[in-house]
């Protein structure tokens, strides 16, 4: 791997001359009406396995064949068990890019819910892990078998506001199964590629 050397403000500015000297223009920054991508926010499978050891979580964090992490049942679950939170800043539609991590605000258009820094973290103060951003839809054929509840969003500035709602077992789930969700008809699903995962894009 090549290393890379950290340059003071002088060797930046003779860097840059050079490669005006030859030519070479600087890459144009992107647009800053996007927020930043959702990777940044989704902590290691290491971290989120750690915040959700405990026993009395229903639920655990797992990697999922071909779907990367997705969360599971740890023991049997009967339908009505709350088994995820998931947490959300409200953001305008034209300013998360398709393929983020975001959902549906129930009662407001123009606007989405969008994963950030405090999407994710220990189980929260009612006991319900925060893992709902990582609920993967059915694979191909299979049904869900949780739903989301209504939840909430807060009356804040628009800047700071913030929602959320839960997921719940619609049926049965026996343990080691995987929990999943429908994402709605907006959510542009790629069977032909292999299972339905990752970005709650619509």
């Amino acid at each position: 791997m090549q290393q890379i050397r950290h340059i003071g403000t002088a060797g930046t500015h003779a860097a840059r001359t050079l490669a005006r000297a030859n030519g070479m223009r600087r890459p144009s920054r992107q647009p800053n009406r996007h927020r930043a991508s959702h990777d940044e926010h989704v902590p290691s499978l290491a971290v989120l396995q750690r915040w959700n050891a405990s026993p009395t979580l229903p639920i655990c964090v797992h990697g999922v064949k071909g779907k990367g992490v997705g969360v599971v049942a740890r023991r049997g679950l009967p339908v009505g068990t709350v088994v995820a939170k998931y947490n959300y800043r409200i953001v305008k539609r034209s300013t998360c890019p398709p393929g983020d991590y975001r959902v549906e605000v129930a009662g407001l258009r123009g606007v989405v819910g969008k994963i950030d820094a405090h999407t994710f973290g220990p189980p929260s103060s009612d006991g319900v892990a925060q893992v709902g951003a990582l609920l993967n839809e059915p694979s191909k054929g299979e049904t869900p078998n949780c739903v989301r509840n209504a939840g909430s969003n807060d009356s804040q500035p628009r800047a700071h506001r913030r929602g959320y709602f839960e997921l719940v077992t619609s049926r049965a789930v026996l343990a080691g199964d995987e929990l999943t969700w429908d994402y709605g008809m907006k959510y542009r699903r790629e069977y032909e590629h292999g299972d339905a995962h990752g970005a709650h894009s619509s």
